[in-house]
């Protein structure tokens, strides 16, 4: 073969190889575009603007047991007086649309009110309610303790993140008159609910949905064999907003939002929940379920520390056993009830329950 027909050859497989290349990276960028674009579709405006009774009571999403709260900071809820199936579980609202039995406004002479903040975790995502850890708890110190009547209100709710949490305490459950409010940090609470986000222009020529998946995906491998210095779970950027690894950056978080997202917004609830505690005289325990060991970490245990909060570090595990799945990392029955004992012990070895059993403001 004549090198000329060498070259011409090597032109054309050059040529073929780049077309194939080019056809696979649109089909790529097409694909994810789709994706995404259905993905947007389930944003909040359009959840609320679409709001639909479950049927034969079986929510197949999120959207069927929440409603637009009246409040900014809150921003939606658990509808109440509602029930489903949910996750494969019964889910089942009270009047104050609290994941939880009946509520009574006035608060017996012997009883110890605490009050759960938290998001997807603590409403017991996929949990039968009598397994939610926040109910063995109530069950646990009512045994131990039976002295007293222990009273648990769970207020979370999937997707809250700690502003919407403090709102919730200030705007619904504080009336209730809480001894002991126990919130609970999950490590994607510095950021908003992912339907909250602005949803990105599947039109635009400016970007490439495939190369930001692709950048997205080396982070995460270079995470996974150390190549960075702390992990991405917490991820602080020059705009302020922390979250979870892929999250969305300041430009897409609605203007109205921006405030409730990242260590100004921790910072802010935190100081609000301090002042709550100081008019009301209730324990504050800060429960950490997310590995701490970076800057933003140790920033956000050491303000709560400052407050004199107390504050308990039990970081959850993706063990099997203890959570819902392989692709769902939930805590599971086992991973609520260890929640729980660690919770007791800690509210028990911290002295948290003494005044209200011994030397409070309730007398045995």
């Amino acid at each position: 073969m004549s090198s000329s027909r060498k070259v011409k050859n090597l032109i054309v497989n050059i040529i073929v190889s780049l077309t194939t290349v080019c056809i696979l990276f649109l089909l790529a960028e097409l694909t994810l575009r789709t994706i995404t674009y259905f993905e947007s579709r389930k944003s909040f405006e359009r959840l609320m603007q679409n709001l639909d009774q479950p049927e034969n009571g079986i929510a197949k999403h999120l959207g069927q047991l929440i409603q637009p709260s009246r409040y900014p900071g809150i921003i939606y809820e658990l509808r109440p007086n509602f029930s489903a199936i949910f996750q494969n579980v019964l889910v089942k609202t009270n009047i104050q649309g609290f994941r939880m039995g009946p509520l009574s406004s006035i608060k017996g002479k012997n009883t110890v009110r605490i009050v759960g903040l938290g998001d997807s975790h603590m409403f017991g995502w996929g949990v039968p309610q009598e397994k939610m850890y926040m109910n063995v708890l109530e069950n646990t110190l009512n045994a131990k303790f039976p002295q007293k009547k222990w009273e648990v209100i769970n207020t979370g709710v999937p997707g809250y993140n700690t502003y919407m949490e403090i709102e919730t305490l200030s705007k619904k459950a504080l009336m209730y008159d809480p001894d002991i409010v126990i919130m609970e940090f999950i490590g994607n609470d510095l950021d908003l609910p992912n339907f909250l986000m602005e949803s990105p222009d599947c039109f635009s020529v400016t970007r490439s949905f495939f190369l930001d998946f692709l950048k997205l995906k080396i982070k995460r491998i270079e995470a996974e064999v150390g190549l960075v210095s702390a992990p991405l779970e917490l991820k602080e950027g020059a705009n302020g907003v922390c979250g979870p690894v892929g999250i969305q950056d300041l430009r897409k978080v609605p203007t109205r939002y921006r405030d409730m997202c990242g260590f100004p917004a921790f910072q802010k609830a935190m100081i609000k929940l301090k002042k709550m505690q100081e008019k009301k005289n209730f324990e504050v325990v800060i429960c950490f379920s997310q590995d701490l060991s970076m800057e933003t970490g140790h920033n956000l245990v050491e303000l709560c520390k400052r407050l004199k909060f107390h504050v308990l570090i039990d970081i959850l595990t993706n063990a099997p056993s203890l959570v819902l799945s392989k692709v769902d990392l939930h805590p599971n029955e086992l991973g609520h009830k260890q929640k729980a004992e660690a919770l007791a012990g800690f509210i028990i070895s911290e002295k948290v329950i003494d005044k209200y059993i011994y030397a409070g403001r309730f007398k045995v």
